[in-house]
């Protein structure tokens, strides 16, 4: 989308469509796609809710299924069912918005193919090595033959989860990142909805260039992930009782196991894994240092989303280098980077400050002035696309001044 000519300086901003009686449009958060625990999404949403009120003045709704005659945000995730769902609105109600967020990155034809993301590394020891690749394989066919799902109902169903989870789920983590066929069904299901689309926003620089050649440029645009505030929130975290050396929210790996088990043999507390977000609040309100951890060894792409969330906590991070072969996006810049060969001694030594609590709200503090300018241009980007979707216009009675 091209920066709006025209400032806007009023803080409440409506659109309806030029056609005679047109209802005001709202905006809706749609989940359905995700199941009816998107744990993934949480943060998210929370990102977006900011977004909207920051930039239109207006609240994000939540529904299960998408919305006729309004804007529907929803994530890259669908089968045949959902793109004949968002066919058949599109269809019977031409005035209905469709936004996609892709999170995934586009590596050819199907997403997250970089052709050795699920290969141990030579170094790990060699029996290991092969320990963990046969895991791997046990632990895909568990999951595609719905023998997982067949353990939870026998009568022995507990003790079955338990020694699942600490003989191969523990050791060998999530392995959807290498199941290709999985990540290709993906892709061509996000293909077959692309047409239905008003846009399609990545969430980070790097992802844009995958997605050009398959979508014009005034549908492609990168959403920032940055905050959407200029004042700076009061603390929700009081930092009191602090009994969490280190926390890890997110999906596990065999990489990111291995850190963790080396740090617990060193006898710290870790938490790690994905949390509901009451119980993700009073870890981070728990926890001395957040850690940021590639998915492998070879990973070259940071996750905004999740230093974004940490830095808004006003939390200490600890991050692995992520070598992306441009300069570092903006959460990086507040983030103490160590390199992996001296990760774990460099946490054992930061776990004895006694000044992460300070360092992590400076380092929140310099993180919302910072983007203030951008925050800006967002917000007149994203006024004009919508002024400029279905003909909208703004109501004349809804400008106010600052």
């Amino acid at each position: 989308m091209k920066t709006a000519s025209k400032n806007f300086t009023d803080q409440s901003f409506s659109v309806t469509s030029t056609t005679p009686k047109a209802k005001e449009k709202k905006f809706y958060f749609i989940y359905g796609n995700h199941g009816n625990f998107p744990i993934q999404q949480e943060d998210y949403f929370f990102l977006l809710k900011d977004f909207l009120y920051y930039c239109l003045d207006k609240p994000l709704l939540v529904s299960e299924a998408p919305v006729s005659g309004h804007w529907n945000i929803l994530f890259e995730n669908f089968n045949n069912k959902d793109v004949d769902e968002i066919k058949k609105i599109k269809g019977t109600s031409p005035e209905t918005h469709f936004i996609c967020i892709a999170t995934e990155f586009r590596t050819g034809n199907t997403f997250n193919f970089f052709g050795s993301e699920d290969k141990i590394s030579s170094d790990d020891d060699y029996f290991y090595k092969y320990k963990i690749w046969f895991l791997s394989i046990l632990d895909g066919f568990l999951r595609r033959s719905k023998i997982i799902d067949l353990l939870k109902v026998l009568p022995f169903s507990s003790y079955l989860k338990k020694y699942y989870k600490k003989n191969i789920f523990d050791k060998v983590g999530d392995t959807h990142y290498s199941n290709h066929s999985y990540w290709k069904k993906r892709y061509d299901s996000f293909i077959n909805a692309l047409p239905y689309f008003d846009q399609v926003w990545t969430v980070t620089p790097n992802q844009c260039d995958g997605y050009r050649s398959i979508i014009e440029s005034n549908k492609l645009w990168q959403l920032p992930i940055i905050p959407y505030i200029d004042k700076l929130p009061e603390p929700t975290l009081k930092f009191k009782n602090q009994d969490i050396d280190f926390l890890f929210t997110g999906t596990m790996t065999t990489h990111r196991l291995q850190i963790v088990n080396e740090l617990r043999v060193k006898g710290f507390n870790i938490v790690f894994g994905f949390f509901p977000s009451f119980l993700k609040q009073a870890y981070l309100a728990q926890a001395k240092i957040c850690l940021h951890i590639k998915p492998y060894k070879n990973w070259s792409f940071t996750s905004d989303m999740r230093l974004h969330t940490l830095l808004m906590e006003g939390k200490y991070i600890i991050s692995e280098p992520f070598d992306e072969g441009n300069e570092k996006t903006i959460q990086q810049r507040f983030v103490e980077e160590v390199s992996s060969d001296q990760f774990i001694d460099i946490l054992t030594k930061r776990i004895m400050n006694p000044d992460l609590r300070i360092s992590g709200l400076k380092a929140r503090e310099e993180y919302i002035k910072t983007t203030q300018n951008l925050r800006l241009q967002v917000r007149e980007q994203f006024r004009q696309f919508i002024l400029k979707s279905d003909n909208g216009v703004m109501m004349e009675s809804s400008v106010q001044g600052d």
